[in-house]
């Protein structure tokens, strides 16, 4: 077997430098996260996914919908990862329990949260899996996918909306799916430092709104 690289050989050396100030701290705690991500699974899978806010008016919710509350409490991205992180857990179990041999995988993410010049609050997430237990990828545009459709049922969960016509509230943007194998020595520097570049876009101080004192940014603890 290979040997695994040194940190030193995995340091991110390219950010974004396009859109302005970065946070460092943030910086830090994105390459932490990867740093976990690849040491318990060395081959790791990336998905960078945006979570939008619908119009309240059009959804016509009730009064205790989990929408009408989400400027006022962090609530909403927790119930997103809580829902996604169930929906993978059940989709492991049908596998084991249909005599598939199952790797385990644990979800790791970033997350930012952001106001656009039009004042609509939105979420950029990127997610990290064990490559292993979701190998077959297929193309994000196709309807069956598994992973898109579980981050468009949790981001629905999330909010409290029916999933039959929301799936526009999830936009998978162009290229989101990367590949990291820790133990490949060829490529995986410049596989580490394409995630590293695109997450860093996470840690950007533009369009950050802390005007009501709620997070902007985060990561997986564990």
């Amino acid at each position: 077997m290979n040997s695994k690289p040194s940190q030193s050989a995995t340091a991110p050396s390219t950010v974004i430098s396009h859109r302005g100030e970065l946070n460092q701290s943030h910086l830090s705690r994105i390459k932490e996260t990867l740093e976990k991500a690849l040491t318990e699974h060395p081959r790791t899978l990336a998905i960078r996914v945006d979570l939008r806010m619908p119009s309240v008016s059009a959804c016509h919710l009730e009064r205790d919908s989990p929408v009408f509350f989400t400027n006022s409490k962090d609530e909403l991205i927790s119930r997103f990862f809580a829902s996604l992180k169930a929906q993978l857990n059940h989709d492991q179990r049908k596998r084991i329990k249909a005599g598939v041999r199952v790797h385990k995988c644990t979800l790791r993410y970033i997350w930012a949260r952001e106001r656009s010049e039009n004042h609509k609050e939105h979420y950029h997430v990127m997610l990290f899996l064990n490559k292993d237990t979701y190998r077959f990828i297929g193309s994000y545009k196709n309807e069956s996918n598994v992973l898109v459709n579980m981050v468009r049922k949790a981001w629905n969960s999330a909010l409290g909306l029916d999933t039959d016509d929301r799936n526009h509230l999830v936009h998978i943007p162009q290229n989101p799916f990367y590949q990291m194998n820790r133990n490949d020595l060829i490529n995986h520097l410049q596989e580490y430092q394409e995630v590293y570049y695109r997450a860093s876009y996470l840690a950007k101080v533009e369009s950050k709104d802390r005007s009501d004192g709620r997070r902007c940014f985060g990561c997986s603890q564990k």
